[in-house]
């Protein structure tokens, strides 16, 4: 899943406080059904969201703000 939460980051809505409560329910629903679907499915999530709770806390395997890629860069010698 590509950016869940972003549709409560719109341009019209920049600082402002919106959205924290409808990104705590998708992620619910999505470590929910992580939960139940264990281990015959994956999710993976690229996102911003960086929620401070311990069940999001402890799902979150890299953080792109750390300097850790998606695509490492020594990759781009392949393209």
């Amino acid at each position: 899943m590509d950016q869940p939460s972003q549709v409560y980051f719109l341009p019209e809505t920049r600082d402002k406080n919106v959205g924290s409560q409808e990104i705590r329910t998708i992620y619910s629903f999505i470590l929910d059904r992580a939960k139940e679907l264990f281990p015959k499915m994956q999710i993976i999530v690229v996102d911003h969201a960086d929620l401070d709770e311990p069940r999001f806390q402890n799902a979150v395997i890299e953080r792109w703000w750390d300097g850790t890629k998606l695509v490492p860069a020594d990759w781009e010698a392949l393209w």
